[in-house]
């Protein structure tokens, strides 16, 4: 989970951890996430993150871009979670191929509970 938050990111991990296989890891710059994927990402391993768009230092477009550009795209998936109801920003999410779903803020264990239903990252729920 990446974003800039810490409330936002706290409530999201509340929701979110019980319904996945396994405990999330958390940051709040994506940066860091960036950093981590790259020196603990391996092939073989799959990868769902839950993504803020607007954030500090780098965006969560910014971090798709580096996703997209790199070899770390095999086998990451990503749901935005945002507060922009912009249209333009579900669109432009519709162009990365690693974005799996994109959620309007707040969340619910309900929202949350429909991403199963999305074959692409069924497999990281619960």
């Amino acid at each position: 989970m990446i974003d800039d938050d810490p409330f936002a990111l706290f409530i999201n991990q509340e929701i979110i951890q019980p319904l996945i296989i396994s405990a999330p890891k958390t940051y709040f710059l994506a940066k860091d996430a960036l950093e981590f994927l790259k020196e603990n990402h391996s092939k073989d391993t799959q990868i769902l993150i839950f993504l803020d768009l607007n954030m500090p230092e780098m965006n969560g477009w910014e971090f798709l871009d580096e996703i997209d550009k790199s070899d770390l795209k095999k086998n990451i998936y990503v749901v935005i979670i945002t507060s922009s109801i912009d249209q333009r920003d579900y669109k432009k999410a519709q162009q990365y191929p690693n974005v799996s779903d994109f959620i309007v803020k707040p969340i619910n264990q309900q929202v949350i509970k429909n991403l199963v239903q999305n074959r692409q990252i069924s497999n990281f729920f619960k």
